[in-house]
């Protein structure tokens, strides 16, 4: 009997022309240093990873560690479980979300287990072929997570730092645009946002600088 099956894993090499080489199925497969349609790739991985430590914590409870990684995970590539339902807006959860994550508001018992929707929902998001679909309130951009949190898209490894506030479509707005062209596709999520620019955060909104001083820009190269 053949079943389907999905081979996923990270790798780092050193060498441009190095190659992977295996057999599958009576097939020779070679994998490519780089590869630039397979962006899904990293989701894919993360979402069978945060459900294999879903499952971890269902059967034999939670651990700081196994939290921990979720968190990070989810944060990282966007994929809301329940241990990071308060990243997103909670009234533009679908119901089966909503359902998913009505555990946690109950006391959870020592063992952790009611943390997790139960086994069927982990045993779904691991056997997706697929990278986990994107939430209305979750976009990743050029391997970027944010978070839609009151309105504003807010990058997914922003612990409330200090900003520094621009004000939206301000020549201050347009002159960073022009200094820093990549920022486009970020700004483009909408006239509120907070990212990271260099070595610090940038918040675009209703306040802040208008007028791109030097002393914004050294903070900013």
């Amino acid at each position: 009997m053949r079943t389907n099956s999905a081979l996923i894993f990270k790798f780092c090499l050193s060498m441009p022309r190095s190659l992977l080489r295996g057999s599958l199925l009576d097939a020779i497969r070679e994998f490519p240093e780089l590869s630039l349609d397979a962006d899904f790739l990293p989701r894919l991985w993360a979402g069978r990873k945060i459900a294999y430590l879903l499952d971890q914590i269902r059967l034999y409870g939670e651990n700081e560690e196994l939290v921990d990684t979720i968190v990070s995970l989810s944060k990282r590539y966007g994929i809301i479980t329940p241990y990071t339902s308060f990243l997103v807006e909670e009234e533009s959860l679908s119901a089966d979300q909503m359902a998913q994550m009505l555990p946690q508001a109950a006391a959870a018992p020592p063992s952790g287990k009611q943390a997790v929707a139960g086994a069927s929902s982990v045993r779904s998001l691991a056997e997706e072929e697929a990278a986990p679909p994107e939430e209305e309130t979750v976009r990743t951009i050029d391997d970027r997570t944010f978070f839609l949190k009151d309105g504003v898209w807010v990058e997914s490894t922003y612990a409330d730092e200090e900003t520094v506030k621009i004000v939206a479509f301000s020549p201050a707005y347009f002159d960073l645009l022009a200094m820093k062209p990549e920022l486009a596709p970020f700004f483009a999520l909408g006239d509120r946002l907070i990212l990271k620019v260099g070595a610090v955060y940038i918040e675009i909104g209703p306040e802040g600088a208008k007028v791109l001083t030097s002393e914004i820009k050294e903070q900013l190269e």
